[in-house]
C-alpha cells in the first residue's frame, strides 16, 4: 500500500541520516566498547581467579560484587555531576565540551587496562607452580583488582554522557528509532561480542600454538590470560573512538556557528527585533562572541537591540554592511568613491573661481 511504502521511505530516510551523523555514530560505538570490555571482564573473572590464581570462588565472587559495586557506584555517581557542571551537552558546544570530558575518563580506563596486563603477564612469568597460588609476596591479584576497579569506574563514569550525546546530536522526531538502532548495536557489539571473541581469540591461539589445554596448567593459565589481556587491551581503542567523536563534533560545531552567523545576518535584514534577540543568545550559546566575524556581527547586533529602543526602526540603519552581499558592497564602495570624487572635483573649482 502506498502508506508502508511512505513509512519504508521514512524509515530508510532515518537509516542515511543515522550514518551520516558522525557524532551520534561515533558515540554508539563508545558505548558498544564500552560494553564490550565489561561484559568480556565478566565472562572471564571467575576462571582467571580461580584457576590462575587458585582463589576460592566464593571470595571472587564476592570480590567482582564489591568491585562492580564500588567502581560503578563511584561512576555513576561522578560522571554525571561532573558533565552537568561544565554545563551540559544541550548544544553543540557542550557536545565538545562533555565529549572531550568523557575522553579523559576514558584515560583512568586506559591506566586500568595498562596495569592489568602487567599483573596478568608477571603473574604468567612466575612459573613456580609449587609456591602457595596467593602468597605475601605476590601482589598482582590486588594490583589487578585495583586495576578492575577504575577500569569500572572510569566505564560507568561514561554511560550516562555518551548516551545523553548520543540521543542529543539526532532530531527529535528520529530519537525513538536512533534509540533503538543505538541499543541495537549496544548489544551485539558489546554485550554479545564481549564473551564472544575474546573465547575465538583463545581457542584459536590455543590451537595455533598447540597448547596442551588438558594436562597443562600452564598452558591453560596463558589461555585465560591472553582472553583477559586482550578484553583489557580493548580499553585503548575507546581512546581513539572518542577522539573521532570529538573531531565529528568540532565539524559540527563550526558547521552550528556558520549557520548561526547566517541566521543573525539574515535576523537584522529583516530587521525583526525579536528573531534578532534571540538569533544574539543562539550565537552566543555557541561562543561566536570569541571568533573574529562573530564578535564584530553580535556587537554590531547588540548595538541594534540598545538603538531599537529609542530610535524605532531605524535600529538597522547601521547593520546593513553586516548584511550585505559581496556584490552589493561592492556597488555602495564604487558609489562612495564616485561621490568622493564629485566633492574633491566641486572643492577645487570653487577654489580656481575665488
Amino acid at each position: 500500500s502506498s502508506s508502508s511504502k511512505e513509512d519504508r521511505l521514512r524509515t530508510r530516510e532515518q537509516i542515511l541520516a543515522c550514518w551520516r551523523n558522525k557524532v551520534f555514530l561515533w558515540s554508539a560505538l563508545a558505548l558498544s566498547n564500552t560494553m564490550f570490555v565489561l561484559s568480556g571482564i565478566q565472562f572471564l573473572w571467575v576462571r582467571v581467579f580461580v584457576e590462575v590464581w587458585g582463589l576460592d570462588k566464593s571470595h571472587v565472587t564476592l570480590a567482582f560484587l564489591l568491585i562492580s559495586g564500588i567502581g560503578g557506584g563511584v561512576g555513576i555517581a561522578f560522571g554525571p555531576r561532573h558533565i552537568d557542571k561544565l554545563g551540559g551537552f544541550g548544544n553543540a558546544t557542550g557536545v565538545v565540551r562533555s565529549l572531550r570530558e568523557l575522553r579523559k575518563f576514558s584515560l583512568l580506563a586506559v591506566l586500568g587496562g595498562f596495569v592489568g596486563i602487567v599483573c596478568l603477564y608477571a603473574k604468567l612469568k612466575d612459573t613456580d607452580y609449587t609456591s602457595p597460588m596467593l602468597d605475601s609476596n605476590d601482589h598482582c591479584p590486588w594490583l589487578l583488582f585495583v586495576a578492575l576497579t577504575i577500569i569500572w569506574g572510569a566505564h560507568n563514569a561514561s554511560v550516562a554522557g555518551l548516551c545523553g550525546i548520543n540521543m542529543e546530536v539526532v532530531q527529535p522526531r528520529m530519537r525513538t528509532f536512533a534509540s533503538g538502532a543505538e541499543l541495537t548495536s549496544r548489544n551485539i557489539l558489546g554485550y554479545t561480542c564481549g564473551p564472544l571473541i575474546p573465547g575465538l581469540v583463545m581457542d584459536s591461539v590455543g590451537t595455533l600454538l598447540k597448547w596442551d589445554l588438558a594436562g597443562s596448567k600452564e598452558d591453560r593459565d596463558w589461555q585465560l590470560c591472553l582472553g583477559l589481556g586482550y578484553v583489557l587491551a580493548f580499553n585503548f581503542s575507546i581512546v581513539w573512538v572518542l577522539n573521532k567523536a570529538v573531531g565529528a563534533a568540532l565539524v559540527s560545531f563550526k558547521e552550528s556557528q556558520e549557520a548561526a552567523l547566517q541566521k543573525l545576518q539574515a535576523a537584522l535584514q529583516t530587521e525583526n527585533i525579536e528573531l534578532l534577540e534571540e538569533a544574539v543568545n543562539e550565537a552566543r550559546g555557541l561562543d561566536m562572541h570569541t571568533t573574529r566575524d562573530g564578535e564584530a556581527v553580535i556587537g554590531m547586533a547588540n548595538e541594534a537591540v540598545g538603538s531599537f529602543h529609542s530610535s524605532g526602526r531605524a535600529w538597522a540603519e547601521g547593520a546593513r554592511a553586516f548584511t550585505a552581499s559581496r556584490e552589493d558592497l561592492k556597488i555602495s564602495m564604487m558609489t562612495l568613491e564616485h561621490r568622493c570624487f564629485r566633492c574633491r572635483f566641486a572643492r577645487g573649482s570653487r577654489g580656481l573661481h575665488g
